[in-house]
């Protein structure tokens, strides 16, 4: 990959992000809290996999939540960071290997949770990490067939290249 190629990838990551931090701290995926933050925290911390999600699927099975919040809370998770997962391995040659690209994809998934509760504009939620993890891993193995399965040439950054 060229040096101009690497140089638009790592653009379109970074307005990926602005977009993404847009969504959740200021768009339509955020709230607001004005109580007691020691009573915030007690009641936006859900660190049980899979407990929200499951809540989320009984209440549209007795008909208690709009479906379009469900498909939004677990899809939207999911697909936001598809693209996460298709950029980093043609940026740096260390994300084409998973083990890499899934742990950025965890640790983002992380901080951004963090950045959440900590900024009182939603909750601190595990099953958002491994819905977004999982989301990174669709995006990783839709270059790794691109680049892999369909022989296409891998992309090289300089640092492969000297």
């Amino acid at each position: 990959m060229t040096k101009l190629h690497r140089r638009a990838m790592i653009g379109v990551l970074l307005v990926w992000l602005l977009a993404v931090m847009y969504l959740m701290f200021c768009g339509g995926l955020s709230y607001s809290y004005g109580g007691d933050y020691g009573q915030y925290l007690l009641h936006h911390i859900e660190l049980v996999p899979f407990e929200s999600t499951q809540n989320y699927l009984d209440m549209l099975r007795l008909d208690r939540i709009n479906p379009d919040i469900v498909v939004r809370n677990i899809a939207g998770n999911i697909v936001m960071f598809v693209p996460l997962g298709f950029l980093l391995p043609c940026i740096a040659d260390r994300f084409a290997k998973l083990k890499f690209t899934f742990s950025g994809a965890v640790l983002l998934a992380f901080v951004l949770e963090a950045l959440q509760l900590l900024t009182l504009r939603g909750s601190f939620d595990i099953d958002d990490i491994i819905l977004r993890s999982v989301g990174a891993m669709l995006g990783f193995a839709v270059w790794h067939i691109i680049f892999r399965f369909l022989r296409a040439p891998i992309p090289q950054t300089q640092s492969s290249q000297a």
